[in-house]
């Protein structure tokens, strides 16, 4: 199991720090960090409030993403929408779709 997994699996059980996390699987703080920025970047995990001078983390629950997906599909609906009122010939791949969503996620 990789350290990305890991820490997902200990924010199942609580909220946690950055340092708590890197002592519980025994990587460097800044090791941790990065494994939870990419939980963050993938929707998976969220900054909930501070202990002490560290940020705790919990597992975003499937229903806030489902909740979140649902936003985005409609933005982007709403989009292609008002796109074809101007070219009403425009097509999007799936490729489009996908890095449409990517960015909606970083808002």
């Amino acid at each position: 199991m990789g350290n990305k997994e890991k820490i997902f699996n200990l924010l199942q059980n609580k909220d946690m720090t950055t340092k708590e996390i890197s002592q519980e699987i025994n990587i460097s703080e800044n090791e941790a960090r990065v494994y939870i920025n990419r939980l963050k970047e993938k929707g998976r995990i969220k900054a909930v409030g501070k202990k002490e001078r560290y940020k705790l983390y919990r597992i975003i629950e499937p229903i806030e993403n489902q909740d979140k997906l649902k936003i985005y599909e409609e933005i982007i609906k709403k989009l292609v929408l008002s796109m074809k009122k101007y070219k009403p010939d425009i097509k999007f791949s799936e490729e489009e779709f996908k890095s449409i969503k990517e960015l909606m996620e970083e808002i």
